[in-house]
């Protein structure tokens, strides 16, 4: 599981480099496909990470003393806003 999320940290910000260089659309859901599937792949994959990490706490308060954890939390709460909060924001709102 470890490897697995290392692995997918750096083929995530590889990616980041080739979506600066390459995707010029404002939103994700203006970009082309290609850009909106693997946007929407890894905001899944850190949330699902992220989930799996907080049930392997005995104790659920826990999750909050550490300080590894609550990082993860606020950075995946940072993609889930941007990735799909906002865009369900701006479709309710008619603003596209």
């Amino acid at each position: 599981f470890e490897i697995a999320s290392l692995t997918i940290v750096i083929a995530s910000s590889m990616w980041m480099a080739v979506d600066i260089d390459l995707n010029h659309a404002v939103m994700l859901h203006q970009a082309d496909i290609g850009f909106q599937v693997v946007g929407n792949t890894v905001c899944f994959f850190f949330t699902v990470e992220l989930i799996i990490r907080m049930l392997a706490f005995k104790k659920k308060r826990d999750i909050f003393k550490d300080f590894w954890c609550v990082f993860d939390l606020l950075l995946v709460a940072a993609i889930v806003l941007e990735t799909w909060v906002l865009w369900f924001v701006i479709a309710a709102c008619g603003l596209e």
